[in-house]
């Protein structure tokens, strides 16, 4: 009998541990680096793709992935006039409730798209959603109800980089740029936000009321359009941003500045920092740079790791990269799709063809890609020795709501044995579990 329990206990463990896996509560996934903990999925997908469980045709305008935790699926979206946290049934893709964020973001001349840009995050009994304004608001996950809202320029002075154009780079022009658009990131019994500006860069607030707990006021960069992430480096928890000034980590304690590798990016800076090995890999404005935080006594110091401009060739913009084994994989500006290694920084291998610039995660061994201009999702290997395609198909369907200079930008999600593809107000979930 004892033998009997200890099986069903191992075997309890191992389902609820796999079910937790499964969610995707957050930007990147769970542990936010675009990595998915599934197994078990397809190795190659048939040649008009895998079977598609439903399609939801209301996301509204933006540019927001969607978060998923249980059968509850969360994503932000303009209709109209105004921008919506939208809860759906993640089994069927149906609508279950929508509460309002606030004013739908747009400009005049505006024609990358307009709407909210972050994705949601889940912890317990709250969904946090910024809109592309700057307000942060604060939702009962099974109702939708209400429950806070903070503005990040309204209540915490924040201030949005509008470098390379956007609002603000204009005189008197509030800086906004082309809209906030970092995911919240939930610590425990607090939110990590990135308001930017001279009153604190980053500011914690508490996950119950939204009060603040700490602003990083010795480090005042504006906001870039990357979103934070945690860190544990030399025993010492931290949050580590990127900025047009270079990356950052504070403490999670009470945000001072711990350290900073400099770096002028003369453009938006994008993707999110990858931490890995106590390293850290950032890109933006077709350059990378490998960076290892060291501490001696109570300081800390960042070195750059790449040396050579040949160990700079991940030069990615937007996209994103993840890592998967040591390797980096991520689309590089007019180079193609590549593999560099960590943490030399050589090169593995180079894809100029046949697949161009897009977004990227990783799952069960393979990389998902999801192509900015064509609507095409491809299935490659995570394969350091060589390029390898197994699999390409089309969306079944595109919007017809495209703005002109606007591309799908929205990263793939992976989700209990379920791929999420986003263009625009039409949301696709493919099955892709494995026999």
């Amino acid at each position: 009998m004892k033998s009997i329990s200890a099986i069903l206990s191992v075997a309890l463990a191992w389902i609820c541990t796999s079910q937790a896996q499964a969610d995707w509560p957050q930007y990147q996934g769970p542990t936010r680096n675009s990595v998915s903990p599934e197994k078990g999925l397809m190795k190659e997908w048939p040649a008009a793709g895998p079977k598609l469980a439903w399609t939801f045709k209301d996301a509204g305008l933006g540019y927001s992935s969607p978060s998923i935790v249980g059968d509850r699926l969360y994503i932000t979206g303009a209709r109209g006039k105004e921008e919506l946290l939208i809860c759906l049934d993640a089994t069927k893709g149906t609508e279950l409730w929508k509460t309002p964020i606030g004013p739908k973001f747009d400009f005049e001349g505006n024609s990358w798209g307009a709407g909210p840009r972050s994705a949601p995050s889940v912890s317990g009994n709250q969904v946090l959603a910024l809109g592309g304004e700057g307000n942060l608001i604060c939702a009962d996950a099974t109702s939708g109800k209400l429950l806070w809202s903070k503005h990040m320029m309204k209540d915490l002075g924040g201030e949005v980089n509008p470098i390379g154009g956007g609002v603000g780079s204009k005189p008197g022009e509030p800086k906004i740029g082309w809209g906030y658009t970092w995911a919240p990131l939930i610590d425990g019994d607090r939110v990590i936000c990135y308001p930017g500006g001279p009153k604190g860069a980053l500011a914690a607030l508490e996950l119950k009321t939204g009060n603040v707990t700490w602003r990083s006021t010795t480090f005042t960069a504006m906001a870039s359009y990357s979103s934070p992430i945690a860190a544990e480096i030399e025993g010492v928890k931290q949050y580590v941003v990127l900025s047009n000034g270079g990356v950052t980590g504070v403490s999670a304690k009470d945000g001072t500045s711990l350290w900073t590798w400099e770096k002028e990016f003369p453009d938006v800076a994008i993707p999110t920092p990858i931490f890995s090995d106590g390293m850290i890999f950032a890109s933006a404005c077709k350059t990378c740079g490998l960076l290892k935080v060291t501490k001696s006594g109570d300081a800390f110091a960042a070195e750059m790791l790449y040396k050579s401009k040949a160990t700079r060739l991940l030069k990615n913009d937007v996209g994103g990269s993840v890592m998967v084994d040591g390797n980096l994989y991520g689309y590089s500006d007019k180079m193609g799709w590549v593999c560099q290694k960590t943490p030399s920084g050589d090169q593995a291998w180079v894809a100029r063809e046949p697949l161009k610039a897009g977004s990227v995660v990783a799952a069960d061994g393979m990389l998902i890609i999801y192509d900015e201009e064509a609507a095409e999702v491809a299935l490659v290997e995570a394969n350091p020795e060589k390029f390898v395609l197994k699999s390409k198909f089309a969306l079944p369907k595109t919007t017809a709501n495209k703005a002109p200079g606007g591309r799908n930008w929205t990263p793939p999600v992976v989700n209990n044995g379920k791929l999420i593809i986003r263009d625009q107000e039409l949301l696709f979930c493919f099955n892709i579990k494995g026999e």
